[in-house]
């Protein structure tokens, strides 16, 4: 599906797999006239749902999403910023087609995104500090869409719920798309704080979808996280940072032909650990696994197993 992945922590609409663009502020910094390059990292597991007896057969269907992004940036004052992301996208699947089991993979280039930052202030004592920031701007239509035609074959034929097709099919075209064709538009905001030897930070970012190639519209979705945890520096230069991340993703419904696809709004929450690092104030690391605590369980779709983040940068002052 759609190509990105914020920390937010950096998904899911049946088999969808959300990915936020990728926009930590721990990572980058708000230092003036600095700029950044790195990477993160998200696989994430779906698998069968629960069958009723005699459907045995559709729970040997499976998802396997990996998206990397790869983003740079510039901060032009401590206050203003311009990023872009770059998503490499596979997916790897098993489902059945046609009444065969069919396995197979879809890589390349995302949708890649724009991104305007605003840090509005910084706060920082003896003992404390506190950073926050906004930022919005575009996800352009540069992945490939044509898994989506799926979809506009299967309109007709789809029943209620949308992978609850006529051969059982849970993995559907809109699964495996790497791109929209749809001009989107992202808000959002993220901050980070430390007291003594307690850090916290939270993101919060809404993707506002238009229709886009093949009359397919994905639903709007919402994708926030909350952490807090122990902060140790072992030296003057370095910190280590393990946190309990509390993250999820609500997404409306998709469209088609301008109607609503019945099944495809979502709701999952996540839960696992975070341990990050960064040294000199110029590398950032970071890795993460998250348990969905609350999911949809219903047998007509795959659901996220568990999901794994990891991020890499590295910072560069004038």
């Amino acid at each position: 599906m759609f190509a990105c992945c914020i920390t937010l922590g950096a998904g899911v609409s049946s088999a969808c797999d959300l990915c936020a663009v990728y926009n930590s502020i721990e990572a980058q910094g708000v230092s003036a006239d600095s700029f950044f390059i790195g990477a993160t990292h998200q696989y994430t597991s779906f698998g069968s749902p629960a069958l009723l007896p005699g459907r045995e057969i559709l729970g040997k269907q499976h998802l396997e999403s990996f998206t990397t992004q790869i983003y740079s940036g510039y901060r032009f004052t401590d206050r203003f910023g311009v990023q872009v992301n770059l998503p490499l996208i596979e997916r790897k699947f098993r489902r059945i087609s046609d009444n065969v089991i069919e396995t197979g993979s879809e890589s390349g280039l995302g949708d890649i995104s724009l991104l305007f930052k605003y840090t509005p202030a910084q706060i920082y004592s003896s003992e404390s500090s506190f950073f926050y920031e906004f930022f919005g701007g575009f996800k352009l239509p540069s992945g490939d869409s044509d898994r989506l035609a799926e979809e506009q074959d299967e309109a007709e034929e789809r029943s209620i719920f949308r992978h609850g097709s006529v051969d059982g099919n849970f993995v559907a075209g809109d699964d495996l798309a790497l791109g929209s064709g749809s001009l989107d538009y992202i808000l959002g905001a993220s901050f980070f704080g430390q007291y003594r030897f307690i850090s916290y930070s939270g993101s919060l970012q809404g993707s506002i979808r238009t229709e886009g190639d093949y009359d397919y519209q994905y639903g709007n979705d919402l994708q926030f996280n909350l952490a807090a945890g122990y902060f140790y520096a072992p030296s003057e230069d370095s910190t280590v940072d393990l946190r309990l991340r509390f993250s999820g993703e609500i997404k409306s419904k998709d469209q088609i032909n301008g109607s609503d696809i019945e099944g495809s709004d979502d709701t999952v929450l996540y839960l696992g650990p975070q341990l990050s690092f960064s040294n000199s104030g110029l590398w950032y690391g970071s890795l993460g696994i998250d348990f969905p605590i609350k999911k949809d369980d219903s047998s007509e779709e795959l659901t996220p197993d568990y999901r794994v983040q990891f991020t890499l940068s590295r910072r560069f002052r004038s």
